[in-house]
């Protein structure tokens, strides 16, 4: 498979801490692709990277062939990159098609015909609430739409968070620890989505999980991050029985 984002050596620094070092990564497009390691290792920071909210000191990023070092964080959405972060921020007060809207809000300004309710508003509008359903039809919380948030348990609001990203009709979802929090039938659930919007969207995503048996079952590739290196680098099941992914991450003596 062809890959649709390309990391290459890239080195990040915090004052005199190296947080992470010449890391290599290809991401094939239409993959499901894991990004594992320990706490501190670097995982969150190499997303941070990718989305342009940290400037690394070395390497280069690709995504489709373009240099992302040479786009501003505002851009990456019609790129075609969208991502969720760990800490979530849902409007409790609001409804689950509210929420997800918000991923929707158009780009470029608004002019005065945006506030009345001229026909090409509302036509907009409808087009907004048909794109916002079908993201929530693609994580199987279409039929909450109208509930409020604070309501809904924990693992739904994970999955609001991800139906809000998918708005934008990203080629690439990035997804920040989505099972933290999860009991074992929400993650199977998110297990069951993720593939979906693979295999229906055409999506490339990759997920960042501290969740092994969870990557072993929806994953294609892995990449291991220690101490803000790679260290292994192949198929979840090669991955899982890595001796230095089993020091590291497992803690397993090599």
């Amino acid at each position: 498979m062809t890959a649709l984002l390309e990391v290459s050596g890239i080195t990040v620094r915090f004052g005199g801490v190296r947080a992470l070092g010449g890391v290599d990564m290809q991401v094939a497009e239409g993959s499901v692709h894991g990004l594992i390691g320990p706490n501190g290792a670097g995982k969150t920071t190499l997303l941070n990277c990718i989305g342009r909210v940290i400037e690394p000191a070395e390497g280069r990023l690709a995504f489709g062939g373009e240099n992302l070092r040479a786009r501003p964080a505002h851009d990456l959405a019609s790129l075609g990159i969208s991502r969720t972060f760990q800490n979530l921020a849902l409007m409790d007060d609001a409804t689950v098609l509210d929420n997800v809207l918000v991923g929707l809000r158009r780009q470029g300004g608004f002019t005065l015909h945006d506030f009345l309710p001229t026909p090409r508003r509302l036509a907009l509008e409808a087009e907004d609430r048909a794109t916002a359903l079908a993201a929530l039809a693609q994580v199987d919380l279409q039929q909450y739409a109208h509930d409020r948030i604070g309501k809904l348990p924990y693992g739904f609001r994970k999955s609001i968070e991800i139906a809000r990203a998918l708005c934008t009709r990203p080629r690439l979802l990035m997804l920040d620890e989505p099972t933290a929090g999860l009991n074992p039938t929400e993650m199977d659930q998110l297990g069951i989505a993720v593939r979906r919007m693979r295999e229906t969207l055409g999506l490339t995503v990759l997920l960042i999980t501290h969740h092994i048996e969870f990557l072993l079952e929806v994953a294609d590739r892995v990449t291991v991050l220690d101490l803000g290196c790679v260290i292994a680098d192949g198929t979840p099941d090669l991955v899982h029985t890595d001796a230095r992914v089993r020091a590291a991450y497992l803690g397993v003596d090599e």
